[in-house]
């Protein structure tokens, strides 16, 4: 293998399977390595764990802060631009923030992620996973998309709970497309609602 083997933006390779032998090649060979990008400037690649611990800690320097040209989001268009920029009106999602604001919006969100609260949630979002299964076998002649069909639903329905969603099958569109960097449909009603209230 070389490094002209490995393409991180050839996403049918990630449909078929984890590349896990790219990143241990990347790993030993070329732990921090500027990636080629079709019409672009390329982007930079920390695979070892120490080095992404390192910059995580180093948020000076290596920002998420969206203002400072922080999370960007590879093959963007300007449709996406818009859709994100409308989506996020005046707010800011956490991801895009640096300390000391993400720090401020971090402890309000973790009060409803404490142990005892987690524990309450237990036995309603094990009936949950129960129908999202049962749902998924259902469609589709019993074949499923685990990611799609199982692994994303949970999230999804938890997140809802935690926000008081009231109709998460208007909300469920909304949260797959922030999640999985789709095209912005709809503002649901909850967002309206919020929106409304800020």
């Amino acid at each position: 293998m070389e490094l002209a083997d490995i393409d991180l933006l050839d996403r049918d390779t990630f449909v078929k399977r984890m590349p896990h032998d790219w990143f241990a090649y990347l790993r030993k060979n070329a732990p921090i390595y500027r990636h080629p990008e079709p019409d672009g400037p390329g982007f930079w690649v920390f695979s070892r764990h120490r080095d992404v611990v390192a910059l995580n800690r180093n948020w000076e320097n290596y920002s998420s802060d969206d203002r400072k040209g922080g999370v960007v989001e590879l093959e963007s268009s300007p449709e996406r631009v818009a859709a994100a920029a409308a989506l996020n009106g005046e707010g800011r999602m956490m991801l895009t923030m640096d300390p000391p604001e993400h720090t401020r919006y971090r402890k309000l969100v973790n009060r409803g992620f404490t142990p005892r609260v987690i524990r309450s949630l237990e036995d309603h979002l094990r009936e949950a996973s129960v129908r999202i299964i049962e749902n998924a076998l259902d469609k589709n002649g019993g074949q499923v998309d685990f990611v799609v069909d199982v692994a994303a639903e949970l999230p999804l329905m938890a997140i809802a709970e935690f926000l008081g969603v009231d109709d998460l099958a208007s909300g469920r569109d909304q949260g797959r497309d922030i999640v999985g960097n789709g095209p912005v449909k709809f503002e649901p009603p909850y967002l309206r609602r919020a929106n409304t209230h800020s």
